[in-house]
């Protein structure tokens, strides 16, 4: 009995990790990947991080170069920016954006004391165009009137989805 009991206690942790982003096993790195936010390149101290098709960036880099303040309390995730408010949860797919609820594919993660966000839906919340150069695996995030990109000239197979 005690067996199935440290069994069941060990699953049930594994699959909350693998959920919350405790195990960074779990998760693809995305090093591999540059982003530029209006012109300049950014470097995180947390790497990027690919999960389900998304790319996540520590939230405070990409919020405060687009122009929005950060508030995170216990969980909550409050910018205001470019004449928008946007809320946030960690572990949430439900944001609001402007006082509309909005769903997002996948949902802020911690790694360690990091705040993890979905680059694509923080960057537009804000009013940002992005694009995603495939051949050279580069995020292009601008905000209206941002100084042209750093990466390289567009090319037939450019995607405009970061998923």
């Amino acid at each position: 009995m005690r067996i199935l009991r440290l069994l069941t206690l060990v699953t049930a942790v594994s699959f909350l990790g693998l959920i919350f982003g405790l195990f960074p096993s779990a998760q693809a790195s995305a090093d591999n990947v540059r982003i530029i936010v209006n012109g300049q390149e950014m470097t995180f101290d947390q790497p990027p991080i690919e999960r389900s098709g998304r790319v996540f960036v520590p939230l405070r880099g990409v919020f405060e170069r687009l122009g929005a303040s950060v508030v995170y309390d216990n969980g909550a995730i409050n910018a205001t920016g470019n004449g928008r408010d946007i809320q946030l949860h960690i572990g949430s797919t439900t944001a609001t954006v402007n006082g509309q609820p909005t769903t997002l594919d996948v949902a802020p993660f911690l790694v360690g004391a990091r705040t993890l966000v979905p680059l694509r839906f923080i960057s537009e919340a804000l009013g940002a165009s992005v694009n995603y150069d495939d051949n050279s695996q580069t995020v292009t995030v601008a905000s209206a009137g941002a100084p042209a990109s750093a990466a390289p000239p567009p090319t037939a197979s450019v995607s405009n989805v970061i998923n």
